[in-house]
């Protein structure tokens, strides 16, 4: 559910504009809500507010009965590789999508999204989709999931306590099918978000080195999905 109270939104330039002043409303989930009103009347803003990317001047808003002011910047965590392959310009869509989850799992499945030649070849972009909706199927009903290779996650910290005891460092390079495995089947709530994804700087490390080598990753992801992980070291 979405809630605003006395919500305004004010912006400074040559004279203050004051875009929403005072809103309040309830839409319950699953209702069907259409803003109308002329150009300039605050719609967007409105919809910006609620999607987070942007911040009240003042009132409040709660999505799911959790206030948006509330949250920190040390209540989340986003998870990325140095290589170039991301962008921060995506975190605004991470940000949109964590208060309707507890994990934010970036996916490069949009195509129209990736650059023409990164070292995402036509075998591994096939091999992952087909690898994440192994997993899909195997937490049937919890969600549409299509990347499990990203690195690219928004994480709340609370939700990071509590998992990490359950994963294994010991798991390379198919860590993170081994991640939202775990999360899954750990009761977590993880929704997708589409991000960019650019070639990599510098040489790879992992299973984008060549088609053999992913081959070999997918693999072990395929087996630790269907046959379990490696059991953590105490």
């Amino acid at each position: 559910m979405i809630r605003l109270v006395d919500v305004v939104k004010e912006f400074d330039g040559k004279r203050k504009v004051r875009a929403l002043d005072g809103v309040s409303l309830e839409i319950d989930r699953g209702e069907m809500v259409a803003l109308v009103g002329p150009s300039g009347s605050g719609k967007s803003t409105l919809l910006n507010l609620i999607g987070t990317l942007d911040r009240p001047t003042s009132g409040e808003i709660y999505i799911d009965g959790q206030k948006l002011s509330g949250l920190s910047d040390t209540e989340l965590t986003l998870l990325c590789e140095g290589d170039m392959t991301f962008r921060a310009y995506d975190i605004d869509k991470f940000l949109a999508y964590i208060p309707h989850a507890e994990i934010v799992n970036g996916t490069r499945i949009v195509e129209q999204l990736r650059e023409r030649r990164t070292q995402l070849t036509t075998f591994m972009y096939y091999g992952n989709f087909f690898v994440g909706k192994l997993l899909e199927a195997k937490h049937i009903g919890r969600g549409t999931f299509t990347d499990v290779g990203t690195t690219y996650k928004l994480c709340r910290n609370e939700a990071l306590r509590r998992l990490l005891p359950h994963l294994n460092p010991a798991v390379n390079l198919e860590f993170n099918a081994h991640f939202l495995d775990v999360a899954l089947a750990r009761g977590f709530h993880i929704v997708e978000c589409p991000v960019t994804f650019h070639n990599r700087v510098g040489a790879s490390k992992g299973g984008n080195r060549s088609n053999w080598r992913a081959l070999t990753v997918g693999l072990r992801m395929i087996a630790g999905l269907v046959a379990g992980w490696p059991a953590r070291r105490k």
